[in-house]
């Protein structure tokens, strides 16, 4: 069994993203947490 690949955002694409949001999340190191 194979895992999938993760996924990196930059942080201008996880700013982006948040502003959007109805929730907010944490970012570290190209990761999103929720």
């Amino acid at each position: 069994m194979s895992t999938q690949p993760k996924t990196f955002i930059t942080p201008e694409e996880y700013l982006a993203a948040e502003r959007k949001a109805e929730t907010k999340s944490e970012y570290y190191d190209g990761e999103v947490f929720l």
